[in-house]
C-alpha cells in the first residue's frame, strides 16, 4: 500500500480569460516548484493545476508538508502575479485561502 499523501489547494484568486488549460498555467506550476525548492530542497512534492476551481494542487507526503513560511512566500508570489494583471482582469472574489486534507489509497483496490 502506498503512503498517505497531504493535499493542499492553493486558490489563484483570480482568473484569466480564456485560460482554462492546465497548459496556460505551466509557467506558474514551474515558478511553485522553483520556489518550494529553492526555499527548502525537495523531490518529494507534485504541482498541478485545476482549472475548475481556479486553484493549484499541492502533493507532499503527509509527514512532511508545506510549512507556513512556504505557504507565506506563494502567497506573495500569487499577490505579484494579481498585480501583474490588466486593471480588467483583477480579482473580485475572495480569497479561499488554503485547504489541506489527506489523501490514502484505498485498500480494497
Amino acid at each position: 500500500m502506498g503512503r498517505p499523501l497531504c493535499c493542499e489547494t492553493f486558490c489563484l484568486e483570480f482568473s484569466e480569460k480564456g485560460k482554462t488549460n492546465p497548459e496556460d498555467y505551466a509557467d506558474k506550476v514551474t515558478e511553485i516548484l522553483d520556489a518550494i525548492r529553492q526555499h527548502c530542497p525537495r523531490q518529494d512534492l507534485t504541482v498541478s493545476w485545476n482549472p475548475f476551481h481556479e486553484q493549484f494542487i499541492i502533493l507532499t507526503p503527509v509527514e512532511h508538508p508545506l510549512s507556513m513560511e512556504q505557504k507565506t512566500m506563494l502567497a506573495d508570489i500569487r499577490d505579484t502575479w494579481k498585480r501583474e494583471l490588466p486593471a480588467d482582469k483583477r480579482p473580485s472574489r475572495k480569497d479561499h485561502g488554503w485547504a489541506r486534507r489527506v489523501l490514502t489509497r484505498d485498500p480494497t483496490l
